[in-house]
């Protein structure tokens, strides 16, 4: 692939919608990488907010001799696991995971409905709009982290952040099969929007961690500064959403007498019975991603959890640089590893490649002396995550039915984060229980095994036969303000 296939350029000049959702990704992944930063400040917090010192979870207590507190490398030294509490009851290792799990089963619960404005009025764009703006403001608040306030981000990000950003992605994903012509368009633009979303990503961090380092910023002040350049930074590309990305008509009436929420979840039900009868290999890939993806939206928090507290590194920064940097030529390997292996192989070997991972943490890369092999584990991180996002997108459309484009994108979603409540939620039960973050990180591999023993049972050559049958169904890409379908009736196309 040429550098301007990679970057989507041709697919701007062809449909300016095109640019709309790549610039789309460039915008939001400033306000969604700041989290790594702000993650990082809120376990630091947390910890003082417990009375613990940052690096290693020791608690601080009273220096008799000289009477005073004990600073940080005295209560490292004395080596005693802390026992302070926050939010009542947690201990701090376990405030990334808790926040993740409470966000998760939000978005379980709100996200059949933004399914149903796509699929049962012409408010689409509008949700592209307004969850944009609620996650700007959630950021915009986060800037004034502080040891005061630091509960309240976690609150924000929990109940405002991450639900206008599942339902941002929802919406704008429901245009990608919409603004291209043919499916290696669609495999073109998928990658590409990895490759803008993974490249700011990595200028995000790599500006940020600059200019934190000429400003003697430490954590704390890089998280104030990392959140403000993510709100300043992503409104020029949003700018260009607002003025190139067209309105769409309902695609079906509202069933009569349903609210919204009710017809969402209906709607689900509904679609995904008509999967299991229809297309029973892309129900296969469904399930599988309510496990994999699972186990990919805890890596992160996970990661910053192990990096902090079990390898004592107190500034993980360069380390989670590093995964930024190998997720960009994962993402842009993904149509060629396609190309070459297939859709399903290449599916299994980024799994593999996670699962890998994670049994490094705990079989090799689990104590201090370990930490300065923890760069091995970010390269297969980088390579598992940047790569996986476009592959598993292809799979699941090459299994789906045409025509019915936004509600497939609707319970892909949907599944994607039905379960992502699990990880975090047994995270920290294993680690209140047991104490230990690196039994409690097994959560993860497990996640991801049971989803890649899911798709070794995809039957790929009958799942696309299925997905062929119903070419004449599917919409063609429009230019701005194109309308892409007609209002049906509940039940057309097998719903």
């Amino acid at each position: 692939m040429g550098l301007r296939q990679v970057l989507g350029l041709e697919l701007m000049e062809k449909n300016p919608e095109c640019r709309a959702v790549l610039f789309d990704a460039a915008g939001r992944a400033q306000l969604f990488i700041s989290i790594l930063s702000l993650g990082t400040a809120l376990l630091q917090y947390a910890n003082i907010e417990a009375g613990c010192t940052s690096v290693k979870g020791s608690e601080i207590a009273w220096n008799e001799t000289e009477g005073r507190m004990q600073t940080d490398e005295e209560a490292d030294a004395v080596d005693t696991d802390c026992q302070g509490k926050v939010f009542g009851g947690l201990s701090p290792s376990s405030t990334l995971t808790t926040m993740a799990s409470i966000a998760n089963v939000l978005i379980a619960l709100t996200l059949p409905t933004c399914g149903a404005i796509i699929d049962y009025s012409s408010l689409r764009k509008k949700v592209v709009l307004y969850s944009f703006y609620g996650l700007w403001i959630g950021n915009f608040i986060q800037v004034f982290t502080s040891e005061g306030t630091w509960m309240i981000s976690v609150v924000v990000q929990a109940a405002l952040c991450s639900v206008c950003y599942m339902f941002h992605q929802a919406s704008i994903l429901a245009y990608l099969s919409e603004v291209v012509d043919d499916e290696e368009g669609l495999k073109h633009i998928n990658a590409s929007i990895r490759v803008w979303e993974l490249g700011f990503m990595l200028g995000f961090t790599i500006l940020a961690f600059i200019l934190s380092t000429i400003m003697g910023l430490g954590v704390l002040g890089q998280a104030t500064l990392a959140q403000a350049l993510a709100c300043f930074g992503s409104i020029p590309f949003f700018w260009v959403v607002i003025k190139d990305l067209g309105e769409r008509e309902a695609k079906q009436e509202r069933p009569k007498g349903q609210t919204l929420f009710v017809a969402g979840f209906t709607k689900i039900i509904k679609t995904y019975r008509y999967l299991s009868s229809d297309f029973p290999e892309c129900r296969k890939m469904l399930i599988a991603a309510m496990f994999f993806e699972s186990g990919n939206a805890n890596i992160v928090n996970a990661s910053i959890v192990l990096i902090t507290n079990v390898l004592e590194v107190e500034n993980p920064t360069m380390i989670l640089l590093l995964i930024m940097v190998i997720t960009v030529p994962g993402a842009a390997m993904a149509p060629t590893a396609q190309k070459i292996w297939g859709l399903k192989f290449s599916m299994i070997f980024v799994l593999s490649v996670n699962i890998l991972a994670s049994l490094l943490i705990i079989f090799w890369i689990n104590s201090p002396e370990s930490a300065k092999y923890v760069y091995v584990l970010g390269i297969l991180y980088g390579i598992g995550i940047g790569s996986s996002y476009p592959i598993q997108r292809t799979l699941f459309l090459a299994l789906a039915p045409y025509g019915q484009e936004a509600e497939m994108f609707g319970i892909w979603q949907c599944c994607c984060i039905i379960l992502q409540w699990a990880p975090g939620l047994i995270f920290t039960y294993i680690n209140e229980v047991t104490g230990s973050i690196i039994s409690a990180i097994c959560v993860i591999p497990a996640f991801h095994a049971m989803g890649l023993l899911i798709v070794l049972s995809i039957n790929l050559e009958q799942g696309v036969e299925a997905h062929k049958a119903t070419e004449h169904l599917r919409h063609k890409a429009v230019g701005v303000g194109g309308s892409t379908a007609k209002v049906g009736v509940e039940g057309e196309g097998g719903t």
